[in-house]
């Protein structure tokens, strides 16, 4: 098991920090690190939507797209980034994980 205080880290360099490689893995760390934690998913919620990066966007839903599908908001979020994200890449990533 994880120490607590280490998902706060985790999230607060995937949103803070300004090397794209550091907000990835840290992304990617507190997605498979914390799948069950209440907090999670919403905040994956908000990478995909508010990141500056389409990189981190894009991980973001894929993420959510592996881990939760069945969740009713990830079909809700899929297809907002379809029809409103800026970015090619990650547009394509929410209409390939749409079933």
């Amino acid at each position: 098991m994880f120490p607590p205080a280490l998902l706060a880290v985790l999230s607060e360099r995937a949103v803070a920090d300004y090397d794209l490689k550091v907000r990835r893995a840290a992304l990617h760390a507190t997605a498979e690190g914390w799948r069950d934690h209440p907090t999670t998913l919403p905040w994956l919620h908000d990478r995909a939507v508010h990141d500056r990066h389409r990189d981190v966007r894009r991980m973001a839903v894929e993420a959510i797209a592996t881990h939760w599908p069945d969740d009713p908001a990830t079909a809700l979020l899929l297809s907002d980034r379809v029809d409103n994200d800026d970015d090619p890449t990650v547009r394509d990533a929410a209409a390939d994980a749409l079933p």
